[in-house]
């Protein structure tokens, strides 16, 4: 896969990351993580996330796993998403067709520029390739700006959860795009 557009005359390419993108991964996680999670999540276990998702861990992660989407901006390596089947299994809503982007980041200097919003649809035409037609994301309600994103992009909020960060309990949305 490759999608050349323009913007300010710079070239932005979406493709599959490669195993010489594992530092930019490594650095796209950590930079997004501090930015979205300080302060919701407690400091201990976001540096310990942070943390293993180094270099190494996604060199491991990309020789064993179907490969990121990544967004490249005037040849830097800005963001990227995976995803795949949904993992809650068989929502009711949604049945054998509906797929889930499991994460979706973008450095923060490159947010509200329209760059998530193209990363998005690229990720939403891959899944509908593999006759995923429905989509589910979730964003933990504290992360107003993941929220709102996935809301202004029409994702209705449709499931609840719960998830824990070492000693903290914290709600999560899933929104579902029929």
């Amino acid at each position: 896969m490759y999608i050349k557009t323009m913007t300010s005359k710079l070239a932005t390419k979406i493709r599959y990351a490669k195993q010489r993108d594992a530092q930019a991964l490594a650095h796209v996680f950590s930079r997004s993580w501090h930015q979205a999670y300080r302060g919701i999540i407690p400091y201990k276990t976001l540096e310990e996330t942070i943390s293993k998702r180094n270099k190494n861990w996604w060199e491991r992660a990309l020789s064993q796993r179907a490969k990121p989407i990544v967004m490249v901006f005037d040849g830097t390596l800005i963001g990227y998403a995976t995803s795949g089947p949904a993992r809650i299994g068989k929502p009711p809503f949604c049945g054998d067709t509906c797929g889930e982007i499991y994460e979706l980041y973008l450095i923060p200097d490159y947010q509200g520029l329209g760059f998530g919003t193209k990363l998005f649809a690229a990720v939403r035409k891959e899944l509908k390739k593999k006759r995923l037609n429905s989509l589910v994301v979730w964003a933990l309600d504290e992360n107003i700006i993941a929220c709102e994103f996935y809301e202004s992009l029409g994702g209705r909020p449709k499931l609840r959860a719960i998830e824990t960060f070492g000693e903290s309990m914290l709600l999560r949305t899933g929104f579902y795009w029929p």
